[in-house]
């Protein structure tokens, strides 16, 4: 079955649902408030890339501007890439202590596979060796979207303080597992690349994602972090 426009925006609210208020002071919701927030900027992001509106990848930037737009994909790409990678090395193996995590799991398994054909599809586009058709781009991304979005909908209530309270998880784990995220997020992340797409996608949040500076509604970067890519961005919702 198609996932369609309308299942992108079901999916869209449900996960904003779960990302309503403040950045909690309590590392236990803490995980489900930076977990959510996280899925949402990531849908938010692909909306961009999709372009539902204009039905599909029915758009003229792989063409007309391909090197931006292909590198605007690709860069969500590697920030899926990378929270994946997180979750994997180190979240689940402490999560899975106190939670049944096998189903996270296997949907990563699932849908690495036709991201990565995405990923090399973009990049054959991007190297000239084939021209951009938005069919083929529909067909890819009904391979791996679908089960990509119904995880980011379905993980999210496997990590409420509810079940992660009753698993026995403590304040105090959870802490130390966010610091370990930080600590594996500077070796394996390219803040230019990886970061900038969270803070374009976060709907104005100063709270959100965790950076070493200040966010503020007037200034969300260091200007040389958004520089280093600035013709991808063009793509980011008006900021």
């Amino acid at each position: 079955m198609t996932y369609t426009a309308a299942d992108l925006q079901r999916d869209l609210a449900e996960i904003a649902s779960m990302s309503v208020g403040p950045k909690p002071t309590d590392p236990i919701p803490m995980v489900l408030w930076e977990m959510s927030r996280t899925h949402l900027a990531l849908m938010k992001n692909w909306i961009q890339i999709y372009k539902p509106e204009f039905q599909q990848f029915h758009t003229s930037a792989p063409i007309d501007d391909t090197e931006n737009y292909i590198g605007f994909a690709l860069a969500w790409i590697s920030i899926v890439y990378a929270h994946h990678q997180l979750e994997d090395e180190v979240q689940f193996p402490v999560w899975s202590k106190y939670v049944d995590m096998s189903a996270n799991e296997a949907e990563h398994e699932k849908m690495l596979p036709p991201l990565r054909e995405f990923e090399a599809y973009l990049k054959s586009v991007l190297a000239g060796d084939f021209t951009w058709d938005a069919s083929k781009a529909e067909a890819l991304a009904q391979e791996f979207f679908p089960p990509l979005a119904h995880h980011y909908v379905a993980e999210l209530y496997t990590l409420t303080p509810e079940v992660l309270i009753k698993g026995g998880y403590t304040p105090e784990e959870s802490a130390a597992t966010f610091a370990k995220v930080a600590m594996r997020g500077k070796e394996i992340l390219d803040p230019a690349r990886d970061v900038v797409p969270l803070l374009l996608h976060n709907d104005g949040a100063t709270d959100f994602p965790p950076v070493p500076w200040t966010i503020t509604k007037e200034w969300k970067m260091p200007q040389e972090l958004y520089d280093a890519h600035k013709g991808w961005w063009k793509y980011a919702p008006p900021q």
